[in-house]
């Protein structure tokens, strides 16, 4: 029985794994993410000043990708207004 409560509380602790969350489960991260920077970090948080929603969404969705612009997308690089490309005079 504690191999599979260890199990389930590592299990708990992956993001996008323990979907919508009971109370005890919520306190049981909210209290661990911020004992863990590590782990407030695999979460996607930067702070100790968590919410209880935000936990609830990484726990059901997964940590968020962040996103890249258009221009750095395509493979280019982003230049500044007034910059000249390669090639230009």
């Amino acid at each position: 029985m504690v191999k599979v409560k260890k199990f389930l509380n590592s299990m708990l602790l992956a993001p996008g794994w323990a979907g919508d969350l009971s109370d005890v489960e919520l306190d049981f991260i909210k209290q661990t993410l911020k004992r863990n920077p590590e782990l407030r970090r695999r979460w996607g948080f930067r702070t100790t000043r968590i919410s209880n929603a935000m936990i609830q969404k990484v726990a059901l969705e997964g940590v968020p990708q962040p996103r890249k612009s258009a221009k750095t997308h395509q493979g280019g690089s982003e230049m500044k207004l007034g910059q000249k490309g390669k090639g230009e005079a």
